[in-house]
């Protein structure tokens, strides 16, 4: 059983400290909100093809 690390939020990811940029969290946080728009994206296109 895969355990996910609970996302930060957007208040979170803009009070960082500068040192903290591109940090573990911060990859995470910006990877599942790729994942979220493509996903998005992908089905826009799909319900256009149809």
């Amino acid at each position: 059983q895969e355990h996910k690390m609970a996302l930060m939020s957007v208040d979170q990811l803009l009070n960082q400290a500068e040192d903290e940029y591109m940090s573990v969290d911060q990859l995470v946080f910006f990877k599942d909100r790729l994942e979220v728009k493509a996903a998005e994206l992908r089905d826009r296109l799909l319900s256009c093809q149809a």
